[in-house]
C-alpha cells in the first residue's frame, strides 16, 4: 500500500514539512527527488537520522506546492 501525503496546499510551511516526517523516528524527512508529471506525481524521502527511504504519492496541487518550497530553499 502507498503513502499518500497529506498536507493541503495551504498549509504553512512547517506543517507540510511535519505532514512528511519519517513514520518510524519522526525526524524531518529530506524530500530526495520530485518525482512524475501532473497527474502522477510522488516524492523520493530520506530521514536524514533512521535513513529510512520511502515513497509519497502527491496530488497535483501538491506536487506543485513541493516544487515552490524546493525552488525558493535554493
Amino acid at each position: 500500500m502507498a503513502e499518500v501525503a497529506t498536507f493541503r496546499t495551504d498549509d504553512v510551511d512547517a506543517l507540510v514539512e511535519a505532514s512528511l516526517s519519517c513514520p518510524l523516528c519522526l525526524h524531518a524527512t529530506t524530500v530526495v527527488a520530485l518525482e512524475g508529471d501532473s497527474e502522477d506525481g510522488h516524492a523520493r524521502c530520506c530521514c536524514t537520522v533512521c535513513g529510512h527511504e520511502r515513497t509519497v504519492e502527491l496530488l497535483p496541487e501538491q506536487l506543485l506546492r513541493l516544487s515552490l518550497m524546493v525552488a525558493t530553499a535554493q
